[in-house]
């Protein structure tokens, strides 16, 4: 996916800060699921991205994630991938799409069929558009 990540200011009435995100998303309801997503949020001189995915059951975030302000994602466009193996999911990115970087290993308990998609998350007060290509998926 490609994008300009560059959020802008915060959203009028907003309790969140400015943030861009776009990725992977992994789903058996609404409220059991895994966001992986390419990202940038900004605090007080300060810009964050987190490293892991983000996994939701029963609606509520359940995993521990880790952040960073150092330049995690690369350039305008970034790679991703989900791999699942029963209740294991693997994720990781790749800035070319050629050598990957695990991101995490996660124990969902998703259902034996699942969606699969791309979702995209604005709360700047500027547009935020991303380009996806090359979606693939492969099961048994």
């Amino acid at each position: 996916m490609t994008a300009d990540w560059e959020p802008g200011g915060n959203l009028p009435g907003a309790s969140t800060v400015p943030y861009n995100g776009a990725g992977l998303l992994v789903w058996d309801s609404d409220t059991q699921f895994v966001r992986l997503e390419r990202n940038i949020f900004i605090r007080p001189n300060m810009r964050i991205s987190y490293t892991t995915p983000l996994q939701y059951v029963a609606g509520r975030q359940v995993n521990a994630v880790k952040t960073t302000t150092e330049e995690y994602f690369r350039g305008r466009s970034t790679w991703l991938k989900v791999e699942r193996a029963g209740e294991r999911l693997t994720t990781s990115i790749s800035h070319d799409g050629h050598e990957w970087t695990e991101t995490s290993v996660l124990t969902a308990n998703l259902g034996a069929s699942v969606s699969v998609g791309v979702e995209a998350v604005n709360s700047s007060n500027k547009e935020f558009v991303v380009e996806f290509e090359e979606l693939k998926v492969a099961g048994k």
